[in-house]
């Protein structure tokens, strides 16, 4: 990507996909329900999205660089003559469409379509706008855009570049690929000179979309700020009483969420140094690529980015970022330990940095922790108990290390995953389906059934079941890692004790 520089250049990028909302017809074959509820309309309702969407991001692709829209339609009108309005806008000198059937030499294409017919709401066929009739309202429903090239020479030579895949050509669903390389700046956007993009413009006459609704964390979402929901709106007198009902309702406000920035650490924050000292972190981590949001209150969530991504960041101090990096730490506030605890999601890029805080597991006790819900220490083997007793409550990281003179076992694979050192337990902070993955992996079957905490204490104690140990099961059944503060077992008993 280029970076936003002092003179004003904006964010730019090389290599762009337009996986655009389509009518869905070429998944016929697959979704047999589209038969039921395809009908003429689909693909021209989508035509203008398509085109403001592929419009947009042929602003945002910098001059050399290649974009790609797609589509699962076989439809011309979302295909063909969506690539065609891109390149008549934005001129011969400015986006040309490649030929890449070299580049797939396997897959069995045909050439894009250079003529072809709309339909409106009635099923009538129409070969180019002029024949739309002026009346009901098809001139408004059916757009210039949506019809062939009068330009016939040049759209024979270019739109054949497009690849379309037929379903029956290869026992596949149908498919549309066009691939853009822009040649030189869009002739609406900002000079050469500045390299700026400008904002996203009309298309056929109608005003640009803006987002109305933004998704985000829930988690991070601080507030919610006003906005527009249109442009024109601005442009309507103050006293609108004698408007029609359909232009006050374009004057309604919107709400969208209000992302908090996101922040980096650095080597000298406190909650860093509680990390470092706690999970013996190495010193090859770079604490500044971790990120957290909310700079003034509670920092629930600590992120994990690379250089490249902070550097894009810190140089678009204006972007609003819904979501970057990776969620390595969560706060965590229990009896027996008040910090952060790793997250299963951020583990596989944290575990090469942690040295303390580690708990190593036999196959078998590997196979117990993911069957159980809070087994207890009682029933690991003798090495692993010892590996236990070394941390304090708090979180831990539990790893399978298999035997490495077994090279060709297919069972020979090292996991790691986030778990929990009770004050008479040890539990894993998995998901079910992550569970289950992690068995396979160590060549094992998953069960029906986990064995649940009352199973165990049945098993192993004769005391009753604490309310610290339903709510650990609960937590298990609302997602596992998904909780942000977690509770720990460490209110059983002392009488519960290991022997």
């Amino acid at each position: 990507a280029e970076y936003m520089g002092s003179d004003g250049t904006g964010l730019l990028f090389d290599r762009i996909l337009v996986d655009a909302p389509c009518s869905g017809d070429g998944t016929l074959r697959k979704n047999p329900g589209i038969w039921d509820r395809w009908k003429p309309g689909l693909g021209v309702n989508e035509h203008l999205v398509q085109c403001r969407l592929l419009r947009r991001a042929l602003e945002l692709l910098q001059v050399g660089g290649r974009l790609v829209y797609s589509t699962c339609s076989l439809n011309p009108v979302e295909n063909e003559a969506v690539a065609w309005k891109a390149l008549t806008d934005a001129g011969a000198n400015a986006l040309r469409l490649v030929d890449t059937r070299a580049l797939v030499p396997g897959l069995c294409t045909r050439p894009g379509l250079t003529r072809w017919r709309a339909m409106d709401k009635q099923g009538v066929f129409y070969d180019s706008y002029a024949d739309v009739p002026d009346e009901r309202g098809y001139r408004g429903y059916l757009r210039p855009s949506m019809f062939a090239a009068e330009d016939a020479a040049r759209s024979t030579e270019e739109l054949r570049t497009c690849l379309r895949v037929m379903p029956h050509d290869q026992n596949s669903g149908g498919f549309f690929v066009a691939v853009f390389e822009k040649t030189a700046h869009l002739p609406w956007t900002k000079s050469a000179k500045n390299g700026g993009v400008a904002k996203e413009t009309a298309v056929d006459g109608q005003p640009p979309h803006k987002a109305v609704k933004v998704d985000c964390d829930a988690d991070d979402a601080d507030a919610t700020v006003e906005e527009e929901a249109d442009a024109e709106a601005e442009a309507l007198p103050a006293n609108n009483l004698q408007l029609p009902q359909w232009k006050k309702r374009r004057q309604r406000k919107t709400f969208i969420y209000k992302e908090e920035p996101f922040f980096f650490m650095t080597a000298e924050d406190t909650a860093y140094l509680q990390i470092r000292e706690f999970y013996g972190m190495a010193d090859s981590l770079d604490p500044t690529l971790l990120m957290f949001r909310c700079e003034g209150g509670k920092r629930r969530n600590l992120y994990y980015t690379s250089p490249q991504l902070k550097r894009l960041l810190q140089s678009n101090p204006d972007m609003k970022w819904i979501n970057l990096g990776v969620k390595m730490f969560s706060v965590c506030e229990d009896n027996d330990y008040h910090g952060y605890r790793l997250l299963q999601e951020g583990l596989e890029l944290a575990e090469p940095f942690v040295t303390s805080r580690r708990v190593a597991l036999c196959r078998e006790d590997t196979r117990l922790l993911l069957t159980h819900v809070i087994p207890f220490a009682a029933q690991l083997c003798a090495k692993c108990t010892e590996e236990w007793k070394r941390w304090s409550v708090g979180p831990v990281i539990l790893s399978f290390l298999p035997d490495a003179t077994a090279v060709d076992d297919e069972r020979n694979l090292a996991v790691h995953f986030a778990g929990w050192r009770g004050g008479t337990t040890l539990r894993c902070y998995l998901k079910r389906h992550e569970r289950d993955h992690l068995l396979r992996l160590i060549g094992d079957v998953p069960p029906e059934e986990l064995v649940s905490a009352e199973e165990d204490r049945a098993m192993h104690f004769s005391l009753p079941y604490t309310t610290c140990d339903k709510k650990a099961a609960a937590e298990l059944q609302d997602g596992g890692d998904e909780g942000q503060e977690t509770t720990s077992d460490a209110e059983v008993t002392e009488s519960a004790a290991i022997a």
